[in-house]
């Protein structure tokens, strides 16, 4: 019966998410803490900036915002990442679609149409595992991404190992 609801429980585990709210941004480089995971957002020009979009490209209040081919987001802690919020923040309305590559460093790799912001930007699922760098690559060139809402989970074996250890059925004592 306990290993029915140990399973029942992780199904339904909830996520961490970078919103951005909280994040701050030092000499181009956009940094923020969420459940003791510190997230480093980075591109090779130092042009990583916070900005309150309102909405634009599906954001929610602060978004990442940059000018660059690629952007590296680094985790200080290994996380098994959910998913992230991009778009491309073009500067008319004519819609674009690019093809944008995610690269771990635990060599998973996903390549995803990515809608501008005009058209909702895209909610990319990146079920990676056990990631410390993601670089995100844009195929046709330079781009200005925005992104937002990136969710995890903090990845550490022992969660599974302490989650089933408080029910092994042993008493103090015996």
């Amino acid at each position: 019966m306990c290993a029915i609801v140990l399973l029942v429980q992780l199904a339904g585990a909830r996520y961490d998410t970078f919103d951005f709210e909280s994040a701050y941004a030092v000499d181009g480089i956009v940094l923020q803490t969420v459940a003791g995971v510190t997230l480093r957002a980075e591109n090779g020009s130092g042009e990583m900036r916070l900005s309150a979009l309102r909405g634009f490209g599906g954001t929610s209040g602060y978004a990442l915002l940059g000018t660059c081919r690629s952007i590296v987001l680094r985790f200080d802690s290994p996380v098994d990442l959910v998913s992230v919020r991009l778009a491309e923040s073009s500067s008319s309305s004519t819609s674009r679609e690019r093809m944008v590559t995610f690269e771990s460093d635990t060599g998973e790799s996903a390549t995803h149409a990515v809608l501008d912001g005009y058209r909702g930007g895209a909610e990319v699922v990146l079920p990676f595992k056990a990631v410390q760098t993601l670089i995100i690559t844009d195929q046709s060139g330079t781009f200005t991404p925005i992104i937002d809402d990136v969710a995890f989970h903090s990845h550490s074996p022992e969660w599974l190992g302490a989650a089933g250890s408080e029910h092994k059925g042993t008493t103090p004592g015996m």
